[in-house]
Parts: C-alpha cells; sequence; structure tokens
C-alpha cells in the first residue's frame, strides 16, 4: 500500500513539473505568440493594445476577435509576402480563406495557426 501511495504521489510531483516547464518554456520563447493569448486569459485587459489602430487586412469584427484572444494587430503585417501566402495556404481550406476574405472573424486556432507563417 505504501508502494502504491508513493507512486502516485511522484506522478503528481512530475505533472507538477511538467506542467510549471511547459508554462515556463510558453512564458519565456512565446512560440506561436501564446503568451499574449495565456496573459489575456489570466488577466483580461492586461496587454496594452492600440485600440484606435485600423488594420489596412482586417475588418473591425476580425480586429476585436484578434484584440479578444490576446493578438494585438499592429503586430500583425500589414502586406503578405508571396511566402507568407503560400503558408497561409497550405494551413487553410480555399474555402476557409474565402470565407475569412469575406469577413468572417477567425477563431483562436485559425489565428495561431496562422501566426506560424508571420
Amino acid at each position: 500500500m505504501k508502494k502504491l501511495l508513493a507512486i502516485i504521489l511522484i506522478l503528481i510531483i512530475l505533472i507538477l513539473i511538467l506542467a510549471i516547464a511547459t508554462g515556463a518554456y510558453i512564458w519565456i520563447k512565446n512560440p506561436l505568440g501564446l503568451r499574449g493569448v495565456i496573459q489575456n486569459k489570466i488577466v483580461p485587459n492586461s496587454v496594452e493594445m492600440d485600440e484606435s489602430y485600423d488594420h489596412p487586412l482586417f475588418n473591425a469584427t476580425q480586429e476585436k476577435q484578434l484584440r479578444d484572444i490576446g493578438l494585438d494587430p499592429v503586430q500583425i503585417p500589414t502586406s503578405i509576402t508571396p511566402e507568407q501566402q503560400t503558408c497561409l495556404e497550405s494551413k487553410f481550406s480555399p474555402e476557409k480563406i474565402q470565407s475569412m476574405l469575406s469577413g468572417e472573424a477567425p477563431g483562436t486556432l485559425d489565428a495561431l495557426k496562422a501566426m506560424i507563417c508571420f
């Protein structure tokens, strides 16, 4: 019985250490821009964003959606290079690209997929 409790305790400690290490990695290295998303979820409106900025590639709804998930539209390039366009086309289906060009607001997963290309 003691051996089983010791194993369970060790597993719990390992899971906590892995969770802390993963959190530290995301916070320091900021892969895929996740730090802004996590920071916005922990303390909403803690990320300073210029609300008056009008990004030329997004409409107001899309900009609001990006701000809601913690991504600042100011940090997104205003023009897309051919390499970035190819990358985006590989990440999304033609139907999804067309719907976003028509004005559909990107979801959190869509924004994170697209940030890889920038």
